[in-house]
């Protein structure tokens, strides 16, 4: 499910709807990792090393 979060950004730079776009970018990604690493996957405990296996999951 779709949300809208307030944010609040700090910056010792002028910022501008690019930055906003930039931290959205980053913020994805981090979530993303998360998921992979604990969250949703568990990729971590899983412990599987082989490609094919991981790329079964």
């Amino acid at each position: 499910m779709k949300y809208l979060e307030d944010w609040v950004i700090f910056s010792n730079e002028p910022t501008n709807l690019q930055t906003f776009a930039e931290y959205r970018l980053r913020f994805q990604v981090e979530e993303s990792f998360l998921d992979l690493k604990s969250n949703a996957f568990n990729l971590e405990s899983s412990r599987l090393t082989d490609k094919f296996a991981l790329s079964q999951l």
